[in-house]
């Protein structure tokens, strides 16, 4: 399998300590169209904001860092979210911060005809679970171009929970 370095790849979150990492991974890796707004460029708890940026730049693949949730590959039916952990308190007013961008993402992907969406998380399992109603899974279960990504293999540890949700049938 090649790899495409001339992707649009978007990380949000980029200047974080988790973002950045991403950003610096990716540059290493030879990845040249790296795309990245700051919050007062791409508010991600605005919905018409974030269709609007993804219909404009239709990035082939997208890091969610800005939050306590993490990032996001996506294939054509299938998407992957990894979790990073955060020792941040939320600021005022920014109170749910992570299921909203959640139910974001999960509504954009829904919009895009994506029927699965796979998480791994090392740290907010129980999050993802009561809150966004995802179920453990089985890494012999995720889909294979999910599976063979450099992303799935390299980006969070093989001890990281791998939880499914299914948002079309």
């Amino acid at each position: 399998m090649s790899v495409d370095l001339n992707q649009k790849i978007y990380v949000a979150g980029h200047r974080g300590m988790v973002g950045s990492a991403i950003v610096r991974e990716l540059v290493k890796q030879g990845y040249q169209n790296i795309v990245t707004r700051t919050h007062s460029e791409l508010d991600l708890t605005n919905q018409l904001a974030v269709q609007s940026f993804f219909d404009q730049e239709r990035p082939d693949q997208v890091y969610l860092a800005a939050a306590k949730v993490g990032g996001i590959h996506a294939n054509k039916l299938s998407q992957l979210l990894t979790s990073f952990p955060s020792e941040v308190k939320e600021p005022e007013g920014y109170e749910n911060m992570d299921e909203k961008v959640v139910q974001k993402l999960e509504k954009y992907a829904k919009n895009q005809g994506i029927k699965e969406l796979y998480l791994l998380t090392t740290t907010a399992q129980e999050f993802f679970e009561k809150k966004c109603n995802y179920e453990v899974t089985e890494r012999i279960h995720v889909p294979t171009e999910i599976q063979s990504s450099q992303q799935f293999a390299s980006v969070c540890p093989s001890s990281a929970v791998v939880m499914k949700k299914v948002i079309q049938s």
